[in-house]
């Protein structure tokens, strides 16, 4: 179970500007490990790309509750998982 305070106490902690650096930071490496195991999948890159998301997930969270906007993420997130939906069925009854 994630600990929503202890990561609400680090944002605050450290604030807005600071977590919104480290949360480029934790991205972009994300990304060179999703690119890493893409194109060698063994299990030294798996286990440093499963690093990478979680740290990319934890400053997300926290960079959200610095905003105020899990709500507003929330919504959106709901409406775009919503619209690929229907684009999937779009496709799937065209084929």
């Amino acid at each position: 179970m994630i600990d929503t305070k202890a990561l609400q106490d680090i944002a605050k902690h450290y604030g807005k500007d600071l977590q919104l650096v480290k949360a480029q930071e934790e991205l972009g490496e994300a990304c060179a490990a999703i690119a890493r195991y893409q194109i060698t999948p063994s299990d030294k890159n798996w286990n440093e790309l499963i690093g990478e998301i979680a740290d990319a997930f934890n400053m997300l969270d926290q960079i959200t509750f610095l905003l105020g906007a899990q709500a507003a993420v929330n919504h959106v997130r709901e409406h775009k998982i919503f619209r690929q939906s229907m684009r999937i069925r779009k496709e799937k009854l065209a084929a």
